[in-house]
């Protein structure tokens, strides 16, 4: 599933390429993804004669702002994407698994494509975005502000789950998956089942450094490509050779001082990645 580093390069695609176009016709081939879109009158009529001024994130959410003080909201699920196109390009973009296309001013398509369906879109007034069900109980972003040593040691102190699972949920901290979970963590030397009311004050201060730069890092390189995702010009993401611990079972520790080797568990139904010697579970 794309977390925050794939999301955000889906939408810097976006940005540079449909902000201040109209959506001129949408072509709804599939109603049914993961939830099925809201009627025509509530999602083609919604959309269809208004300005796109803006694309945003929230979480693992793409806003895409228009004129008319709605957004159009989209969560990418398993393998979902969009990806743009000229009305004379060859590039293919009324596939199989093409199941939403909008046709924009300027000569422009934007066609969402989702092999496995998982996806899902709604057409949500600004107004009332964070009181709707998908945000209501977002948790901080990690480039907020708010996001701080003091603001994370806190709901750490509240909650005895593993730091791992910590990091996964989406109501404390939202954005971070599975991937850039076991990132963050071997860089603090931290092991995935360590309880989060013990990390210290020191340790959340990495915490919160290393989310901050790993998750930086990994925009910079258009995010991981493992199997389906790609930007919006069908380009894939290079953060996977970069991977320190991810999927590099048995391999020795990329750390210079540690003669480790990097393990591989299982923390609540998901692989975690470890060093056995820089990470150990105290």
């Amino acid at each position: 599933m794309p977390e925050l580093p794939e999301v955000e390069t889906v939408c810097q695609g976006l940005r540079n390429s449909i902000i201040g176009t109209s959506i001129d016709k949408i072509v709804v081939k599939k109603r049914m993804l993961r939830f099925a879109l809201p009627t025509p009158d509530l999602f083609e009529n919604m959309l269809t004669g208004h300005i796109i001024t803006n694309v945003s994130r929230r979480a693992k959410y793409i806003c895409i702002h228009l004129s008319n003080g709605h957004f159009l909201v989209t969560h990418l699920g398993m393998s979902g994407n969009f990806f743009i196109h000229s009305n004379s390009s060859d590039t293919p973009h009324n596939t199989k698994h093409t199941h939403i296309i909008f046709y924009l001013s300027q000569n422009k398509i934007m066609s969402y494509r989702d092999i496995r369906r998982f996806g899902y879109m709604d057409v949500i007034e600004c107004t009332k975005l964070n009181h709707h069900r998908f945000f209501m109980h977002l948790g901080v972003e990690p480039f907020a502000t708010q996001f701080t040593q003091e603001y994370l040691y806190a709901l750490l102190q509240k909650s005895k789950i593993p730091i791992k699972n910590f990091l996964l949920d989406q109501k404390k901290i939202c954005g971070i998956g599975n991937i850039y979970a076991n990132e963050i963590l071997w860089h603090c030397g931290i092991h995935p089942h360590c309880k989060a009311y013990m990390i210290n004050e020191k340790q959340c201060s990495h915490l919160v450094y290393f989310t901050q730069t790993v998750l930086q890092k990994a925009i910079k390189a258009g995010g991981s490509t493992l199997k389906d995702f790609v930007n919006t010009h069908n380009d894939k993401g290079y953060f996977q050779h970069h991977f320190q611990v991810y999927n590099r079972g048995e391999q020795k520790c990329l750390k210079e001082t540690c003669n480790g080797h990097i393990k591989r568990i299982i923390t609540g139904g998901r692989s975690s990645y470890f060093c056995s010697n820089c990470q150990k579970n105290v």
